[in-house]
């Protein structure tokens, strides 16, 4: 039998052990475990796999053995971590999965799989997770929850009094989580402080429109001397000049620019621009898009969201997509990274594929950079040399001070020129307010390629960090996704909700301010001793929730 050593041959798995129990494990609930026993030399698992239902996180799934999965029912879209290339599964569809490949779980409804895995681990019962951290994480959520109501009196207070002359008590929906919002009065470098004198590491910046910190003396200062010549003055300042000329440069598919007051502005002045000149007004849009708290969409259009006719693709799918192209479309708009829907990077094929379209069915393509545009000098239309007809831009742009901006080809936005025979109008008293002008005009100079790769860095750093961390835990209910300096982070199970706002409040109990659905953007002045501070808060944070929650391999 010596020359079978190093040779594919058969061989009979004895005492192969069952377990007939509940699972929990990742996004799923596992049933009917048969596994044999770890001291195997040819181990095997087998069992049934019902996982949950996901339609706004993605979940990651690296292959610790090779497997085989059988859909049984439901369907699911995946995606090639290394490619981004998507597929779905239905019933009859098999997954092979080899030891070491990465995949995503985009979405999934009623997924239930027969699997095989060459592998051997006893796993922990359901009922025995739920007894190991279930009860952990309700203890953790009321212990934070306690501590934040008694150590933030004042901001409570400013809460109390704000309902009373503001619903919910603030005027922005984002701003607000349980059981009050922090009230945050100073900010410098990459820290601010709350009302109750508490300093805290800034990881959300302002939803990525601090990428320059808080309270930068460049900024400060040309603030300060455009304030001393006069506030509202009324007339084109030279400074407007100034700033769209640094956008031109940076963006290859800007000819001309014009300034608004914010990303929603832009998006609404540019889908107002691409349908007056195409004279065609359907808008493809996509689910989960976020373009402005007037233009937002979940699997349909929000009540908020401007009555265009709106149709909606599934992003990154070409094929689902594709069914709905027609002649009738006169703009298609896009983030090449969704942001509020889930921090979620397009593919260079999904988005060369909407270029195509809008080229072929003479629709004019918009980017919605007012996010992305920071992950690269000249935006990820530069990144994958993918260029749209007009771009939006909005948030760090403008230096810190309310800013949005959309330009685009001559022959597209010679329409806004009022000496054009057909002329859009566009107008806004602040669209050019001397503090955006100065503070955007500041901001360009201080911003470079070198600076954004080093916030990439440590956004990579962070994200990588995370992820790595899960791999030892079993409980797969946490991971990190997006690109450079933008990081998702993701809570999936039947507890997500509860998980969520305990790291939120975990987090901000260790001094660290994150976006309570898990969004972090860094800024240009986070070092690599801040990254350290929040993976260092993240294990501590899965130590106490999941420390016993590991599989025995």
């Amino acid at each position: 039998m010596d020359c079978l050593k190093n040779e594919p041959h058969a061989e009979v798995i004895q005492d192969v052990k069952n377990y007939p129990t509940l699972v929990r494990y990742g996004a799923g609930v596992f049933s009917e475990f048969i596994g044999s026993d770890p001291e195997s030399t040819v181990p095997i698992m087998l069992g049934i796999w019902k996982a949950d239902d996901i339609q706004d996180n993605e979940v990651v799934f690296e292959a610790s053995q090779d497997e085989v999965k059988y859909i049984i029912s439901g369907e699911s879209t995946w995606k090639i971590a290394q490619t981004e290339q998507e597929f779905h599964v239905g019933p009859g569809s098999v997954l092979w999965l080899p030891k070491g490949s990465r995949t995503i779980r985009v979405r999934s409804k009623g997924l239930t799989a027969f699997y095989v895995e060459q592998g051997a681990r006893l796993p922990t019962t359901l009922q025995e997770a739920n007894v190991s951290w279930v009860p952990k994480l309700d203890a953790l959520y009321n212990r934070v929850l306690k501590d934040f109501i008694q150590q933030n009196p004042k901001s409570q207070d400013r809460f109390n009094a704000a309902t009373k002359v503001m619903p919910g008590g603030n005027t922005r929906s984002v701003l607000h989580y349980d059981p009050f919002p922090l009230a945050l009065i100073s900010g410098r470098s990459c820290y601010v402080t709350s009302a109750d004198g508490a300093e805290y590491l800034d990881c959300v910046s302002e939803y990525s429109a601090a990428m320059f910190g808080h309270s930068n003396p460049n900024i400060l200062e040309a603030i300060q001397k455009a304030m001393s010549r006069g506030i509202n003055l009324g007339g084109p300042g030279n400074d407007e000049v100034l700033l769209a000329q640094s956008i031109k440069d940076r963006f290859h598919s800007i000819d001309t620019v014009r300034f608004c007051n914010s990303g929603t502005e832009a998006n609404t002045m540019a889908l107002a621009l691409a349908t007056h000149v195409t004279q065609k007004h359907k808008i493809l849009a996509f689910e989960n898009g976020y373009h402005g708290g007037s233009i937002q969409f979940d699997s349909k259009p929000l009540a908020t969201t401007i009555p265009h006719d709106f149709i909606l693709g599934r992003f990154n799918d070409i094929e689902y997509t594709k069914s709905l192209l027609s002649d009738e479309i006169g703009a298609i708009i896009v983030e090449p990274m969704q942001g509020a829907g889930g921090v979620t990077v397009g593919t260079k094929e999904f988005l060369q594929f909407l270029r195509n379209a809008a080229m072929k069915y003479k629709a004019l393509l918009i980017f919605d950079e007012v996010v992305t545009s920071r992950l690269h000098i000249n935006g990820l239309q530069g990144h994958f040399n993918i260029f749209p007809d007009i771009t939006t831009l909005g948030k760090y742009i403008g230096g810190g001070p309310s800013f949005g901006a959309f330009g685009g080809r001559a022959e597209v936005m010679e329409a806004l020129d009022p000496r054009h025979p057909s002329p859009i109008h566009h107008s806004g008293t602040y669209n050019n307010n001397i503090f955006t002008m100065a503070a955007g005009v500041a901001a360009a100079k201080i911003l470079t390629q070198d600076k954004i790769k080093k916030a990439n860095s440590l956004g990579d750093k962070l994200r990588d960090g995370i992820n790595s961390t899960m791999k030892t835990y079993s409980v797969q209910l946490i991971g990190a996704n997006g690109m450079g300096s933008m990081i998702g982070i993701r809570f999936n199970g039947p507890d997500q909700t509860r998980l969520r706002d305990c790291f939120f409040l975990y987090m901000l109990s260790r001094g660290i301010y994150l976006g309570k659905r898990g969004f972090v953007a860094l800024n240009l002045v986070h070092e690599e001793q801040h990254i350290d501070q929040l993976l260092d808060s993240f294990s501590a944070f899965m130590e106490e929730v999941f420390g016993e929650c590991k599989w025995m391999n």
